[in-house]
């Protein structure tokens, strides 16, 4: 997956250049999980989660190459709504980590899995008989909220920084069809003592709305980048452990 070639810049000065090595070692981990998938014999729940981080991360980085495409476009809600959904996807993913690192027995951590991937919204089709408890969203930013805080010192990153809960909560502000939606499109200027509503030219668009996008998308690939491999590592000493107790593979 090709790194999205945008020229912008953040408040503070930052570019997607400085993003890069995030994003390519994720390409990197993923590819890797795509060859143990090929080439190992996975029990089923390693395997199961190992898919689900695999289709996460994907989804992340085609998340945030819409976000930059859109904002190389001047369409800053296509952004907003983009950055916005790889927050969560992230947040997913820290989540997963959450519920293997828990001291808990194997059905209690499918249950939890299943409650936290295994939702739908399909209108009056029942829903799945795996699901015992809803998992809100918000609940999912929350731990991932917590654990950058915990782990913003291993990114070389500002404790300031430490505030995924306030980027999405802002991009939720950005995103949804109220009134701080309206300024991704525009803006309201006092002209001749009368407050006007003008729309963004290409470049106004860019420098007054781009820098609420950068930040979020740097704290959604760190925190990817830093969780993905513990939730491999989570997942081998699981099964280790397990095998010790049982003797033989569980997962």
């Amino acid at each position: 997956m090709r790194f999205p070639d945008i020229t912008l810049q953040g408040k503070h000065g930052e570019t997607l250049t400085d993003i890069k090595a995030d994003w390519n070692a994720l390409v990197e981990f993923v590819d890797g999980i795509s060859r143990e998938l090929e080439e190992g014999d996975l029990e089923w729940f390693k395997s199961r989660s190992t898919v689900s981080l695999a289709c996460l991360i994907d989804r992340l980085l085609l998340l945030i190459s819409g976000s930059a495409l859109s904002l190389g476009a001047n369409n800053l809600p296509s952004a907003f709504a983009s950055t916005r959904s790889a927050m969560e996807v992230t947040a997913h993913i820290v989540y997963l980590l959450h519920i293997l690192e828990l001291d808990i027995t194997l059905p209690k951590r499918i249950e939890m899995v299943n409650n936290a991937f295994l939702q739908r919204r399909d209108g009056d089709r029942p829903k799945s008989k795996t699901v015992t408890k809803d998992v809100g969203i918000m609940a999912v930013i929350d731990v991932a909220d917590e654990f950058l805080k915990k782990t913003v010192n291993a990114l070389g990153w500002d404790k300031d920084l430490a505030r995924f809960r306030v980027e999405y909560e802002t991009l939720c502000n950005f995103d949804h069809p109220n009134f701080d939606s309206h300024l991704s499109v525009g803006s309201f200027k006092e002209i001749d003592g009368k407050v006007r509503w003008y729309p963004y030219t290409k470049g106004e668009i860019t420098n007054a709305m781009a820098p609420h996008i950068f930040l979020p998308i740097i704290l959604t690939l760190g925190v990817a980048r830093i969780t993905s491999s513990r939730v491999l590592h989570s997942l081998g000493h699981l099964q280790e452990k397990q095998e010790s107790v049982s003797g033989h593979k569980t997962f």
